[in-house]
């Protein structure tokens, strides 16, 4: 964000800051749980953060949790135990990407009230696998492998790699 600011857009961050490095003092124009792009100057660009924490390893084993996905219809990887307990664990990581999915969505819903989505390169990214024992901290594919989802809306499509597909 530091080059984004310095070429005046109003850069947000809701509000993860565990870099693990000293945190610059002007890196942000806001960085709390109220930052927003709505708080820019009129017509300003901007580069904002949304971090959803929902689906975090501390929300996945909160119970009582009244489920959506039945655990007996969930899929156990290999290197987990099947059972009851692992089951309902991985239901509610389910529920919590739902959950998480319609905060995204009103994230995009905002942009669009607004009407900037058609003036907006989305970015959607996981920072590490699930909380799920052997993902978050493993050096597996399972805690390495994370989401990326692009989405370049078609007035900067010149900027898009070749391989990019909508």
């Amino acid at each position: 964000p530091e080059h984004l600011r310095k070429a005046g857009y109003y850069c947000t961050n809701n509000s993860k800051e565990d870099y693990n490095l000293e945190k610059p003092a002007d890196l942000w124009d806001d960085s709390s749980r109220k930052a927003h792009w709505k708080n820019r100057g009129e017509d300003q660009p901007f580069f904002a953060i949304f971090n959803h924490t929902i689906s975090h390893e501390s929300q996945l084993r909160k119970r009582p949790h009244t489920a959506v996905q039945d655990p007996a219809g969930v899929r156990v990887p290999a290197y987990h135990p099947d059972t009851p307990e692992v089951r309902q664990d991985w239901a509610q990581y389910y529920d919590k990407l739902t959950e998480m999915d319609q905060l995204v969505g009103q994230n995009i819903e905002e942009l669009e009230k607004a009407g900037l989505l058609d003036e907006t390169i989305i970015f959607y990214y996981g920072d590490h696998g699930s909380g799920m024992p052997r993902h978050k901290r493993w050096p597996y594919n399972s805690g390495l492998h994370v989401p990326l989802i692009v989405v370049i809306p078609e007035k900067f499509q010149h900027l898009a790699p070749p391989e990019y597909k909508v």
